[in-house]
């Protein structure tokens, strides 16, 4: 889909492979608590060969994205990005978005702003019409991420509120 991009504060650079480099920060991103809203799966995560698998499945789903920080020229990973088109085509119109950030930069604002770069930079791309994130309704701050940056819900499944920006 796309090959990088940034925001202000962050470099939102392509996963292409399940590179060993990753494994250390895979295992100390997926704590209990940037995965209690996620799906079992993404729980448990301990060694290098599960960090292996776990992103390997990531990038059969579509889109991985590193996110880095800007101050530290990308060296300071923090998180990932995840953008899957919908329709299974390879130049889809509608893309689902996901992330996680690991704890240390929670409640800075780095979430939100990502978001905002996502729905800019998907513009430019005049060929995607929404973009969709389902989140558990008990992830407040995540709700409040994507309703504060134009995303409506459209609707709920299990245990999964959707919320859809439509350009």
């Amino acid at each position: 889909m796309l090959a990088q991009f940034e925001s202000k504060r962050l470099l939102i650079s392509t996963v292409q492979s399940t590179h060993f480099l990753l494994d250390g920060h895979i295992i100390e991103l997926l704590t209990d608590r940037t995965t209690q809203y996620l799906p079992p799966h993404w729980r448990g995560i301990a060694t290098p060969h599960q960090a292996r698998g776990w992103i390997a499945e990531r990038l059969k789903e579509g889109g991985v994205y590193a996110l880095s920080l800007k101050e530290t020229c990308g060296n300071t990973f923090i998180g990932f990005l995840f953008l899957q088109g919908i329709n299974g085509s390879a130049k889809p119109r509608e893309v689902r978005v996901g992330y996680i950030l690991s704890e240390k930069y929670w409640g800075q604002g780095l979430v939100s702003e990502l978001i905002a770069s996502v729905v800019e930079t998907l513009q430019i791309n005049n060929t995607i019409t929404a973009i969709t994130g389902g989140v558990s309704p008990d992830n407040i701050a995540s709700v409040k991420v994507l309703t504060k940056n134009g995303f409506i819900y459209t609707e709920s499944s299990d245990t999964t509120e959707f919320y859809t920006y439509t350009y």
